[in-house]
Order: structure tokens, then sequence, then C-alpha cells
């Protein structure tokens, strides 16, 4: 009697073991997880950052590119090791706004410059935000 009474017993305590271990496990896969998406996030601000750079180079050298210039510079894209950069540049006068897109696979960040010119077509960048969606 005193086995049977001692099966349920075991039993119990090897459920709590397991439940427990099952708890840790999937802990760790979560935060796994978690730290691979905000790796990805931050590659996707890196490509954002680095399409709106280029983009502004390339609006400084030459003020019409999104308009009539020939690299045009009006839509592209640029690979930045693993993320892609959508650039759009759009504006005319004195005024242009660089739309820059970070992504990869569903993960997007954006970043949006605005660049003045003044009399002289001197670039002067008046702002440079994150755009959330």
């Amino acid at each position: 009697m005193k086995g049977v009474a001692a099966l349920p017993t075991i039993i119990l305590i090897a459920m709590v073991i397991l439940l427990a271990a099952v708890g840790v496990s999937s802990s760790g896969f979560i935060e796994g997880l978690i730290s691979y998406g905000e790796l990805e996030s931050k590659k996707t601000l890196f490509a954002a950052e680095v399409g709106a750079r280029d983009a502004f180079e390339r609006v400084v050298r030459s003020k019409r590119c999104n308009i009539d210039a020939s690299p045009s510079c009006s839509s592209y894209s640029l690979i930045v090791d693993d993320a892609t950069a959508s650039i759009v540049v759009s504006g005319s006068g004195n005024v242009r706004t660089i739309v820059s897109t970070g992504q990869i696979g569903v993960i997007k960040s954006k970043i949006q410059v605005e660049i003045s010119f003044d009399a002289n077509d001197k670039a002067t960048q008046t702002s440079w935000k994150q755009i959330t969606n």
C-alpha cells in the first residue's frame, strides 16, 4: 500500500518539474525571438539612415536631381547589408523632402529629411526625424 500511495506523489512532483523546465525553456526561446526582432529593427533603421544620407548628398550635389537631372534621385533603392533602403525625394523650388524607408521582410523604419536652399543655392538640413507608422 505504501508504494501505491507514493506513485501519485512521484507523478505529481515529476509534472511540476516538467512544467518548470518547459517554462524556463520557452522563456529563453521567447527572449531570443525578441532579441532577433530588435536586431532586425536596428538594421532597418541603419538602412534608412544610409539611404537618407545618400539622398542628401545627391540633392546637395544637384538641386534638381529629383526633377529633371540625370541620374534622377526622385525614387531609387540601395542594398545595405541584408536590408533595403527605398528613397523618395520630392519637392521643388527651394525645399526638398527625403523619405528613406529601411526594410527587412515586414520590419520597416522610416527617416524623413527636409532640405532648404538659400538664394545662393546653399543647402541646409532643416529637419531629420524618424517617422513612425
